[in-house]
């Protein structure tokens, strides 16, 4: 059984939460792997909100990324990705949101159903 022993089990949540998304979906109270903060290139990390590269903000319930706000009204864990659906609001207009999120080593995939953008995981 992985994380047999109590005194191991938070490292070993932790561990599991970014390597394997499949058993971190299962776990009681924890936080899907993609949730943290996202970018295109590394460079971006650091840039504030208003800038119009900067980094997408996931949370479990939804994303900001500049003037663009979701919110999650479903998501369905699949064999490793989980399929999301909800509705974004982009500089006021509201749009529905369809997307597949998947964690491919270690980079965070969006899949929009049009193309998948690859996003790297912040410090």
């Amino acid at each position: 059984m992985i994380c047999s022993h109590l005194a191991r089990a938070a490292a070993c949540a932790a561990l599991l939460a970014y390597a394997a998304p499949a058993f971190a979906q299962s776990a009681p109270g924890a936080a899907p792997a993609f949730v943290g903060t996202w970018a295109l290139e590394a460079a971006q990390c650091t840039l504030p909100q208003d800038n119009e590269n900067a980094p997408l903000i996931m949370r479990a319930n939804g994303y900001q990324q500049q003037t663009e706000q979701c919110s999650f009204t479903s998501v369905k864990p699949q064999k490793k990705a989980w399929a999301v659906k909800g509705s974004c609001s982009i500089e006021g207009k509201k749009e529905p949101l369809s997307v597949t999120l998947s964690l491919v080593n270690g980079e965070l995939n969006i899949d929009d159903g049009t193309g998948v953008r690859e996003f790297k995981r912040c410090p």
